[in-house]
């Protein structure tokens, strides 16, 4: 019997594991992998940049709400302030004043954003009145915003419930003029308003009563003059008025007199002092 030779069987050999010799993936890689299959992935690049307009757009609402809207119509005679006429174009500029104390660092850096988005024209008309909310200051040279003549006009707006603003370089038929101010000018001013408060007024204003405000005005023959209009908002008393403010300390060449003063009155003059009687029963009424 003759016997064949078995076939040498092939010799298997284990193929090296390539799943043990491939790297591991980075987990965050994996799961930015992931992340980025998902349906909602494209909105979330954009959430950051969107989020952030949203916030500069809720910004410039509430910048642009907080004062009302001055309208200002040109004059046709500039110089003529007995009969000015408005225009029936109107140039629109809004306010924007916080609750800012008129000396602090951060009022001032507030101050510094104000005066550059606000502008007005000068010779135009300001279509706010001269009346018992709004005083009209007919100057336009700074060594005419005295002390004395602020403390009082501030003394007459904190007797009232209302309260009111004050426009220093506007005339009292609405013409704006502007006062020529730098910027250590404003600075002055604001120092200035922080004395009237503190000394000048009595009982003493708490915070946040009175702000201060300068508002660009545009010569266009004049460019490069830093013209601006003081505007002093005063709050009166809301809730009730349940106190007498009185100016006192004025100085001794101050054309106007110590005492309490009140809004009222038909016009031109609304800031009306009162007699000795006449505080005595409205303190006992108060």
């Amino acid at each position: 019997m003759v016997t064949r030779p078995v076939p040498d069987q092939a010799v298997t050999r284990p193929l090296p594991d390539q799943a043990a010799t491939r790297p591991l993936p980075d987990p965050v890689s994996q799961l930015t992998h992931s992340v980025a299959l998902l349906p909602f992935s494209s909105a979330l690049g954009s959430s950051t940049s969107s989020s952030q307009e949203d916030q500069n757009i809720a910004t410039s609402t509430k910048l642009k709400n907080i004062l009302p809207t001055h309208t200002l119509h040109q004059a046709d005679t500039p110089h003529q302030a007995d009969t000015p006429h408005q225009s029936h174009t109107p140039h629109q500029v809004s306010h924007s004043p916080e609750e800012f104390g008129s000396g602090t660092e951060s009022g001032r850096e507030v101050q510094t954003v104000r005066e550059q988005q606000q502008l007005l024209v000068r010779d135009y008309i300001l279509s706010e009145k001269h009346s018992i909310g709004v005083e009209l200051w007919d100057t336009e040279r700074k060594q005419d915003l005295n002390n004395n003549q602020l403390a009082v006009l501030i003394c007459g707006f904190l007797n009232t419930q209302a309260g009111g603003t004050i426009y220093a370089g506007v005339k009292r038929n609405g013409l704006v003029r502007g006062i020529p101010l730098e910027r250590k000018d404003r600075d002055t001013m604001r120092q200035m308003l922080d004395r009237v408060l503190a000394s000048m007024i009595n009982p003493r204003v708490p915070p946040n009563i009175v702000d201060i405000d300068f508002v660009s005005v545009e010569d266009k023959s004049r460019p490069s003059c830093p013209y601006r209009l003081l505007v002093v908002m005063v709050k009166g008393q809301s809730e009730g008025l349940d106190k007498v403010y009185m100016a006192h300390n004025l100085t001794t060449r101050s054309q106007v007199e110590e005492g309490a003063y009140v809004r009222r009155g038909t016009g031109p003059v609304f800031n009306i002092k009162l007699g000795h009687q006449e505080m005595l029963r409205l303190v006992e009424r108060r």
